[in-house]
């Protein structure tokens, strides 16, 4: 989503800028097991739809994320045996059942799910009328998170609140108190740096691992939740955050990109037993920093298992449950592209 925030912050640019990297035990590489070139065909024409992202639901429907302001609604059901939209989903607004602003989103169950960035909650909403349960709290929150994910319905993980000295926090909405941190940062590390690593947070399907994918180094972190462990990789570029830095009105150190930063990961999706991230690798200034033409796939133990290359960039897309498929969206020619998948 472009631009979410409302509130100006009066900034003072400093000159500095880094490639500083920190040291952590990682697994580093230069290669996957195995490279794939991924052959896609159209399985759709969708030149209505202004596609921002993609959700696999029950291998029956795509959720597409519309882009902002382009619909009345945030979200739009497509209907893969009938290749169609069938239905909107969650209406944009203030009202209590709609949503205004996200960054974190997914499904729940049977439910679609949102963090609303302004209202500071969980909305949910039904993908069908014949669903109910699921339900996720919604009492607001006081901490910004950049990334957001509902454990269960007392409970989520929450990333990227750089006044922390941890990674991640899991947090009871019930009394709006951290119950746990975990993986805590290297102590030399400032705040800024720490926005400069920021990532993308995505759950296995059980909810006891996540992965953290960096934006500006090919940075993944595996964690396991319950064990409280983790899994660092770096590669197979091996480039760390090219940032500048700057400091806010109210005092806090964070970075910014410039025309050398490079992107990392944009999207990512998992599966049981895989974790799926597609890879831009273009610089800030470029037309195609936000899409990407690979998908990196590594096990949930922490092993890079292929890239796969695409024809094209893509802005988003899902996977089967089975691993057997991949659609992906095609953002030049408007197309959900589909292929098989073989791990």
């Amino acid at each position: 989503m472009k631009s979410l925030y409302l509130i100006v912050l009066f900034i003072v640019i400093t000159n500095c800028k880094s490639k500083k990297s920190f040291n952590e035990d990682a697994i580093v590489f230069s290669t996957f097991a195995s490279n794939e070139k991924l052959e896609l065909s159209v399985f759709k024409e969708i030149p209505d739809i202004a596609v921002d992202g993609l959700l696999n639901y029950k291998d029956s429907l795509l959720i597409i994320r519309n882009a902002a302001n382009t619909s009345d609604y945030h979200f739009t059901a497509f209907d893969l045996s009938k290749k169609t939209s069938v239905f909107d989903i969650l209406e944009s607004g203030r009202r209590d059942t709609e949503a205004v602003a996200f960054l974190s989103y997914g499904i729940y169950g049977n439910k679609l799910w949102v963090f609303d960035i302004v209202k500071n909650k969980f909305i949910t909403s039904q993908i069908t009328e014949d669903e109910s349960g699921d339900d996720l709290p919604t009492n607001s929150i006081s901490t910004f998170y950049y990334g957001i994910q509902p454990l269960n319905n007392t409970t989520f993980l929450g990333t990227g609140d750089y006044d922390s000295d941890y990674r991640a926090a899991i947090v009871d909405t019930r009394t709006n108190t951290v119950t746990r941190q975990i993986d805590s940062y290297s102590k030399d590390m400032s705040r800024g740096y720490k926005t400069a690593y920021e990532s993308f947070l995505y759950l296995n399907p059980n909810r006891d691992k996540a992965v953290l994918a960096a934006r500006f180094t090919d940075r993944v972190q595996i964690i396991n939740l319950k064990k409280e462990r983790s899994t660092v990789l770096k590669g197979p570029d091996g480039f760390e955050p090219d940032m500048g830095f700057m400091t806010t009105n109210e005092g806090k150190e964070i970075s910014y990109s410039n025309d050398q930063s490079k992107y990392a990961f944009v999207k990512g999706k998992t599966t049981t037993n895989y974790i799926y991230l597609l890879y831009s690798g273009n610089l800030q200034n470029g037309p195609n920093r936000h899409y990407g033409k690979t998908i990196h796939i590594y096990s949930w133990d922490g092993k890079p298992i292929k890239k796969l290359m695409l024809p094209d960039y893509i802005l988003d897309f899902a996977i089967s449950n089975d691993d057997s498929a991949i659609y992906t969206y095609n953002p030049n020619k408007k197309t959900l592209e589909f292929s098989t998948l073989s791990i």
